[in-house]
This record gives structure tokens, C-alpha cells and sequence, in this order.
């Protein structure tokens, strides 16, 4: 990951500005006025990723799935509205292990994001510093 796109990911999860939400990248029910995103969410958007808005389902929830440029440079959606495609992730700069833990730390664990900030300051891209 680079650095200036690690530091643009904490500060966005650092700020306020998106509220946490769990099990899906980014949705909203009912009950919310904005969506919610889990911190890879969050990553996806500061990144300028793309979303298709699918809902509202008989919940009434709303859900963002991620589209993305395949390598034949078609926007393809993603089948999955809680992780990353792997094309996304090596885009991003992370590894699939790394998205592991950091579903866990959301999702299961549910730290906030300025633990899960500080968690990735810690933890990612410690390979490539110099």
C-alpha cells in the first residue's frame, strides 16, 4: 500500500465523517439517513472506487457493491457486498491476509475505526518501509 493512500485511509477513519457499520462494505437500513461503511468501505471510497446501490430489499436495507475495471477494462460488479475482490485488493496494496484481519477487527471484534486506524498504522505496509 502506499503511503499516501495508508494515510489518506486512517484519516478518513480517524474523522468522523463515515459512520461504522458491520458485515458489508457500505449500507444503509431504514434507521440510518446516511450508509455506513466497515473500514475496508471506507478504503474503497477514499480510494475513488466505485459502487452500484442494490435495494432496497424487502428489509428495506440498501447495500453498495463494489464495481470495478476487470483487466479487459469492462466494469464489472462485484458478487459480494463484504470484501474486496482481489483485483481491488492488489490495487489497493493489500493482501488477502490483511483483509482477514481486518474483517475480524470490524466485524467481530468490533473496534472502532480509530483502533482499527491505529491498528493499521501499525500493521500495514510495515514491508515495504525502508
Amino acid at each position: 500500500m502506499t503511503p499516501k493512500l495508508k494515510d489518506k485511509w486512517t484519516a478518513a477513519l480517524r474523522s468522523g465523517k463515515y459512520p461504522q457499520g458491520f458485515g458489508q462494505l457500505s449500507f444503509k437500513d431504514g434507521s440510518e439517513e446516511q450508509f455506513v461503511y466497515c473500514c475496508l468501505g471506507v478504503l474503497h471510497e477514499v480510494a475513488g472506487g466505485k459502487w452500484i446501490t442494490n435495494g432496497p430489499r424487502s428489509n428495506g436495507e440498501i447495500a453498495q457493491a463494489i464495481e470495478y475495471e476487470n483487466e479487459y477494462g469492462l466494469d464489472l460488479p462485484s458478487n459480494r457486498e463484504d470484501i474486496l475482490p482481489k483485483i481491488l485488493l492488489d490495487e489497493y496494496g493489500l493482501t488477502e491476509k490483511d483483509q482477514d484481519k481486518l474483517v475480524q477487527l470490524n466485524d467481530i471484534e468490533r473496534l472502532d475505526f480509530k483502533q482499527i486506524a491505529d491498528w493499521i498504522d501499525e500493521h500495514i505496509g510495515k514491508e515495504t518501509a525502508s
